[in-house]
């Protein structure tokens, strides 16, 4: 009987540990493990906790190649997602491999983990290496099968770079074309607009933060970037889908409201002129204007204000350019 430790670190983000069972199973060269249950005295894989756990194999596995991780619910409770930092297993014979993660762990399926130093693909030659790569590469082929669908899209906006944008809904504001007549063909059988808005499940992104926006020429014509709305709807099936566009602000003749129920290839322009808008709010103002322009001014505080030896300087400069041409200025 061969006993490999394993020690398992849960992230601490929000909401990052689980009650789910978890399991894991060893796979090497000569065999693999016993599905076995991450399971110690109290609470497990709680938030930003590490915890130790003895996995039992038939026989030395030979050289370890991947780490399964399977979760399953517990009774019938919702989803109970989990965000594995890092798994470090240790051998019979007291070697330590690496199985990083760095992702959330639904249930249904399962996820193998690569381990050991980096490799190329050339350097594989063993089949199940091979066949794990391949099941890496299909997964990434599934985007490109499905970024058109309307629930992709939803997927997009709560997993972007910019998931503050989305807003509860509880009245469509006045300069937003939409009505219940609209949009119901899109909503659940036998409700409306306004019902579902009362129990929480209509949601928006207003770009009106870009309206007036100067933008480049491009072949003699001023460019257009969307400033409108964008109304999202939670479906009984727990899925984020837009209902309705508007890409301008202000209601005009031109400025129509699109809809799914428009031609494919309509309705997928104004779900790309959004997800433009989104990318440029994100860029100018929540990473330039938020971030950087901020940073730069307290950079350049410390650097001409504080002496080397201030506490704040001391605290603040490894976050700063080292090199930065700068001069003190100031004895405080």
């Amino acid at each position: 009987m061969a006993v490999y430790k394993i020690a398992v670190t849960t992230g601490d983000r929000l909401c990052s540990g689980t009650w789910d069972y978890v399991y894991v199973t060893l796979i090497g060269t000569e065999g693999q493990s016993e599905r076995t249950l991450l399971d110690n005295w109290g609470p497990d894989l709680g938030r930003g906790s590490s915890g130790c756990y003895s996995v039992e194999a038939p026989k030395p596995l030979g050289e370890l190649l991947l780490l399964r991780v399977e979760k399953d619910p517990v009774f019938k409770l919702p989803e109970d997602e989990w965000f594995c930092t890092k798994t470090v297993v240790t051998t019979p014979n007291g070697e330590n491999l690496l199985f990083p993660c760095h992702r959330w762990v639904s249930r249904g399926g399962d996820l193998e983990l690569r381990g050991g130093p980096a490799r190329k693909i050339f350097e594989d030659t063993l089949p199940v290496l091979l066949e794990h790569r391949k099941k890496e590469l299909e997964r990434t082929n599934y985007v490109a099968a499905h970024w058109q669908d309307d629930d992709f899209y939803g997927f997009q906006f709560l997993n972007g770079v910019n998931p503050n944008m989305i807003q509860l809904c509880s009245q469509i504001p006045p300069n937003f074309q939409v009505t219940d007549a609209m949009v119901k063909p899109f909503l659940q059988e036998g409700t409306s607009l306004e019902k579902e808005m009362k129990n929480g499940n209509i949601f928006f992104c207003d770009y009106k933060t870009l309206d007036g926006i100067q933008t480049k020429v491009y072949d003699g014509e001023q460019l257009v970037v969307a400033t409108g709305f964008c109304l999202l709807y939670m479906n009984p099936e727990n899925k984020l889908t837009p209902i309705a566009i508007q890409l301008l602000q202000q209601p005009a003749k031109e400025n129509n409201l699109f809809l799914p129920s428009d031609t494919e290839t309509d309705w997928l322009l104004a779900k790309m002129f959004i997800k433009n808008a989104d990318s440029i709010h994100h860029q100018s103002i929540n990473h330039l204007l938020n971030t950087h322009f901020v940073v730069h001014g307290c950079a350049l505080a410390t650097l001409r204000n504080l002496p080397l030896i201030h506490p704040l300087y001391k605290l603040l400069i490894p976050h700063f350019p080292p090199n930065a041409p700068h001069k003190h200025v100031g004895t405080r």
